[in-house]
């Protein structure tokens, strides 16, 4: 997998952790406008850019074999 693609990714994840702990732990919030529409955008960059090296993390990620 490409290099920017993996930072790319962890961004990703990382920001989605964020997400929930902010919804968990503050509730509404602009911190939790800003971390979504991050999120939505970082996802759809990687989709764009990156299809193959996405499907192949998403399986990693959530398909067992």
């Amino acid at each position: 997998m490409d290099r920017h693609f993996m930072v790319s990714f962890s961004v990703g994840v990382g920001s989605l952790v964020m997400l929930v702990l902010n919804l968990i732990f503050y509730g509404d919030s602009v911190a939790t406008l800003l971390l979504g529409a991050s999120l939505a955008f970082n996802f759809a960059t990687m989709i764009k850019y990156y299809p193959k090296d996405f499907k192949i993390a998403m399986k990693k990620v959530f398909w067992r074999e």
